[in-house]
């Protein structure tokens, strides 16, 4: 309860602040001052059951609750330590697999197994070491060279090279689209059709191969592959506009 009530208060300045006043009931007049904590749609039935109240149904709400906006913290190391208490090992409340044993702001994070884990028995690792390289190619240097064991992202020039040699390349589907944006008030692409010739025209294959050069699926709709429906009939009501299946629209 306290997480979503600190994340409505302007003053924490919370990023997608939006996930919560979007669904949760009353959440935007929390925000905005004019609705109290009472009002507000979330409530603890008891130490361990939380609930939350909607605006209106909303069956992927569970999956917006993994962001880190929902990540919860503790009211009285918040309260009692300021700014610091998510900057620091001694004030950083960890519930994972790893505790923090030290924390260097832009040089290291250094996490060391936490015994009082649920599987604890299961985590074979007692300590990991994250260093802060912002540069891609220093970072790759670093891995290729076995200076460390891996590294989050690598310049996409390299990707081909790293993955025709097995150099241990991992990739993992992003759910997203990336597009090009047209100021449709402005000549020429203010005509439909402009704006359709200029989608024709684009090899979106040869922009994955020349440009991103990384593993990704042309996109021909907004919607990224996998993307599920709610079972409802997406045709229905074509036929009062004389519509076709495959008409423009």
């Amino acid at each position: 309860v306290y997480t979503i009530q600190r994340v409505l208060t302007p003053a924490t300045a919370a990023q997608y602040v939006s996930m919560a006043t979007d669904y949760i009931k009353n959440a935007q007049e929390y925000y905005d001052g004019t609705a109290t904590a009472d009002d507000l749609g979330v409530k603890a039935l008891d130490d361990k059951t939380l609930e939350i109240t909607l605006i209106q149904p909303t069956s992927y709400f569970i999956d917006i609750l993994s962001m880190w906006t929902f990540s919860p913290v503790q009211k009285a190391t918040v309260e009692a330590n300021g700014d610091k208490w998510s900057t620091e090992a001694d004030t950083y409340i960890c519930n994972g697999p790893f505790k923090i044993a030290s924390m260097s702001m832009n040089e290291n994070v250094i996490l060391e197994k936490n015994e009082n884990y649920w599987d604890a028995e299961n985590v074979s690792l007692q300590k990991v070491t994250f260093r802060y390289v912002l540069d891609q190619a220093t970072a790759l240097t670093a891995y290729e060279s076995g200076e460390v064991d891996g590294v989050a992202s690598i310049p996409s020039s390299d990707f081909a090279r790293l993955k025709a040699e097995n150099a241990g390349v991992q990739t993992s589907p992003s759910y997203g689209t990336v597009y090009y944006d047209f100021n449709c008030s402005a000549e020429p692409v203010n005509n439909v059709l402009v704006r359709k010739a200029i989608c024709l025209a684009i090899d979106r294959q040869s922009i994955i191969d020349n440009v991103v050069q990384v593993d990704a699926q042309p996109a021909y709709s907004f919607l990224a592959p996998g993307y599920s429906v709610d079972g409802k009939d997406i045709t229905e009501g074509r036929e009062s506009f004389g519509l076709s299946a495959t008409a423009d629209v």
